[in-house]
């Protein structure tokens, strides 16, 4: 089945959805492994640092700084609120905080105390535990959740073009399903209650969407990974051509 075929036959899934509130959203753990979660928010802890190498890396880089910052924030957070148990979650608050932090700076003479933080909270010396609690609109702007997402989609497509790591692409689509479950929060302002309640339907169910989409390039069964994220970039379509966020 190509990509186009894929994406003709789900298209009407977007109109059963079931209706699902931000509170009804499932467990991280059916989301996301505690394992993969780790693995991403170490990759883009990396990631930050090497931008933040030097002041040519830092310019050359800001967009980049962006997208791995935004992401690191969402990420601990899910990492916070997380089912499973682990060492690094226990630091999870503080890396949120500190990725918070650091994600205002303007300049590159704010970037080595900033990143100094930032490992120290990686290091489990980030100093108190932290609130596991946080308003979710606050970890990241809307637009620059859609940046992430295309950003990602890109690298789900060419898996699905030729897989060379089913891990590290499966671990892409779980990473756009957390951003999916961090826009049903997002709610579109001017918007009436009715519609508010389908954007963050529409959100969870992009979420559910890349999650099985995740578990089947897990698997390297590529005719349900096109199937479901067919699914999950129809949601994308429909919800953009009605919000246009």
């Amino acid at each position: 089945m190509s990509f186009g075929q894929a994406f003709r036959s789900t298209v009407t899934i977007i109109l059963l959805v079931t209706c699902v509130s931000w509170a009804d959203r499932p467990p991280f753990a059916e989301i996301v492994s505690i394992e993969d979660l780790e693995t991403e928010i170490k990759a883009l802890s990396a990631e930050i640092e090497q931008i933040l190498a030097s002041p040519n890396s830092f310019q050359a880089a800001k967009g980049r700084f962006r997208l791995a910052a935004g992401q690191l924030a969402i990420f601990s957070q899910v990492l916070a609120e997380h089912n499973g148990e682990s060492a690094l979650k226990l630091s999870a608050p503080s890396i949120r905080d500190a990725t918070l932090q650091l994600g205002r700076i303007t300049s590159f003479d704010e970037a080595p105390a900033g990143l100094r933080r930032l490992n120290e909270a990686m290091n489990g010396k980030g100093g108190g535990p932290g609130s596991v609690e946080f308003d979710w609109t606050k970890l990241a702007r809307t637009r620059l959740l859609m940046e992430i997402l295309r950003d990602r989609t890109d690298q789900v497509r060419k898996a699905l073009r030729r897989s060379k790591d089913p891990q590290m692409e499966s671990r892409q689509a779980s990473a756009m399903a957390m951003i999916g479950s961090a826009l049903a929060a997002h709610r579109p302002n001017g918007v009436t209650a009715d519609e508010a309640t389908v954007w963050s339907d529409w959100s969870q169910e992009f979420q559910r969407q890349m999650t099985q989409t995740a578990d089947a390039l897990r698997r390297q069964d590529r005719p349900m990974a096109l199937e479901h994220f067919a699914a999950a970039q129809s949601i994308c379509t429909t919800c953009h051509d009605r919000f246009k966020p």
